[in-house]
């Protein structure tokens, strides 16, 4: 048993904050209320402490199978019990692709042995991730809790609308990644592209793909769930078309909202990802856009990459950053002290709202009766982003100073993290 006194806990049904104390047993959260007493439980002091559900990232790419070097589930582990992030959605574009029941139940049972965490997958839309044959959703959505073709964007409208409406049957959601193939690009199309004469990635390849996947949820009343959204387009017409489609939802990345394209003047490939980091004015946009609720959740696209492959030039090196760790301080920072959005409800941007959004029971709310996932953090305390658990330090918040700190991480109702000790 443990007993949390005194802790400010962070409601994230009702967008409100309460003194209290929290008494865990068996892994569930047994009894909230003043003045608890246990002479048998571990006591955890929480005098100026928060305690928040613990994050849910619904975009994180594993490396596991096919590129162990740059992430393995031990390290993908340690990275989030430190970050306060107790689940997390991998995507299917790894080297076999999650597109079959076989390599779901492999990597289902390879994560329950190497790894404390929460680890759910998506599997892939489509065969092999080809954008030609939808998987065979019924059996996959026994294993899977939505359906993407990371990385790729169903081109073909038959077959993205036969996965809408597939995935909705079966009660999933399809994830898709809007962006048209372009053949080359490596930043934002704009005005630093143009100063370094840098190939560029046009805006419209977004936006439009986000305006194509609306059009079909909106004839087909089915949901779709936008990935990585970066641009102020793609925000205004998510907005519309929530309007004609409640199904509709979307999902942003701390590093739209922290950087701009100005962050690559100096060919940083630390700020290259994909959809690339876009203007000032889209950055603001995307702070509107999860302000208004146009946007549902924060995720990270966690995307590591070795240091061998990052310090490559910036045409030559992998699209993608890790964000795991710095999830939960970057956007505190961000979002609730310099933009001045309500703490409690960028707390349920990464905890309450991406539960809801692929219906995890259970987790998301301290609540009595629910799984006691519960991360105890420090809301003001400033740290430097230094060093990472991840086995990638590809990030683009390296050297810079968060406001916001994760103390302790409790899953399952144990203690799996407290202050940089790991108990896995």
């Amino acid at each position: 048993m443990i007993l949390i006194k005194n802790v400010n806990l962070v409601d994230t049904i009702n967008l409100k904050t309460q003194k209290t104390d929290i008494l865990i047993s068996d892994g569930i959260i047994k009894r909230i209320s003043d003045k608890i007493n246990n002479k048998k439980a571990k006591l955890i002091k929480g005098e100026g402490l928060f305690a928040i559900p613990s994050l849910i990232d619904l975009h994180v790419h594993s490396r596991v199978p096919g590129k162990e070097e740059a992430e393995d589930y031990i390290s993908l582990t340690k990275a989030c019990l430190s970050g306060g992030v107790g689940s997390v959605v991998l995507m299917p574009n790894t080297n076999p692709p999650t597109d079959n029941i076989n390599i779901l139940k492999k990597l289902i049972k390879k994560a329950k042995k190497e790894s404390v965490i929460n680890i759910l997958f998506s599997s892939a839309a489509t065969v092999s991730r080809e954008g030609k044959k939808v998987v065979r959703i019924g059996e996959n959505a026994r294993f899977a809790v939505c359906f993407s073709d990371d990385g790729s964007w169903i081109s073909n409208f038959k077959i993205a609308k036969e996965a809408m409406i597939k995935s909705f049957k079966y009660g999933k959601k399809l994830f898709s990644h809007p962006e048209i193939s372009h053949k080359s690009g490596f930043i934002n199309e704009g005005l630093v592209s143009k100063r370094l004469n840098i190939p560029a990635i046009p805006r419209e390849t977004e936006y439009l793909a986000v305006l194509r996947d609306s059009i079909l949820s909106i004839i087909a009343q089915t949901p779709v769930h936008f990935q990585h959204i970066s641009a102020k387009e793609s925000v205004e017409i998510i907005r519309i078309a929530k309007k004609l489609n409640p199904y509709i939802t979307a999902e942003t990345a701390p590093h739209y909202f922290c950087f701009s394209e100005k962050n690559l003047e100096k060919l940083d490939s630390n700020f290259k990802m994909n959809p690339p980091l876009r203007t000032e004015e889209d950055r603001k946009a995307i702070i509107e856009g999860l302000r208004d609720n146009t946007i549902d959740v924060i995720a990270t696209d966690h995307a590591p990459h070795t240091d061998r492959e990052k310090k490559q030039e910036i045409t030559k090196s992998p699209f993608g950053v890790i964000g795991i760790e710095t999830l939960l301080s970057a956007s505190l920072t961000e979002l609730w002290q310099k933009n001045k959005i309500p703490f409690e409800y960028v707390i349920s941007l990464m905890t309450k709202k991406p539960a809801d959004i692929i219906n995890l029971k259970n987790r998301g709310v301290i609540k009595e009766g629910f799984v006691a996932d519960i991360s105890i953090i420090e809301p003001l305390k400033k740290w430097k982003v230094e060093s990472f658990y991840s086995k990638s330090s590809n990030s683009p918040f390296k050297g810079k100073t968060l406001s916001g700190k994760n103390i302790i991480t409790i899953l399952n109702g144990i203690i799996r993290y407290e202050n940089d000790r790991f108990f896995i």
